[in-house]
């Protein structure tokens, strides 16, 4: 979402070039509140996808807060693309 989305697809890991063509304006429209939500996503969900020590194991989240994270996420999204 991060790369497609706020960034318009104008860089990506793992791709050298930086595509700009018909792209940069779209960055016009990322604002503090875009950064903060991405910045307490990631903060939040980064836990699962790095190693953890077994003495203090990390728990998944339940279902009605995973689907509560997702349909904020969808909201971002909806929200982002009218702008």
């Amino acid at each position: 979402m991060i790369e497609l989305e706020l960034l318009a697809d104008i860089v990506q890991r793992h791709r050298r070039a930086v595509q700009t063509i018909g792209k940069i304006n779209k960055l016009a429209k990322i604002n503090h509140n875009d950064c903060k939500f991405f910045d307490e996503m990631m903060t939040k969900y980064s836990k699962y996808e790095h190693s953890q020590s077994d003495e203090a194991p990390v728990t998944l989240p339940d279902p009605d807060e995973l689907n509560k994270d997702l349909n904020n996420l969808k909201e971002w999204h909806d929200n982002f693309k009218k702008r």
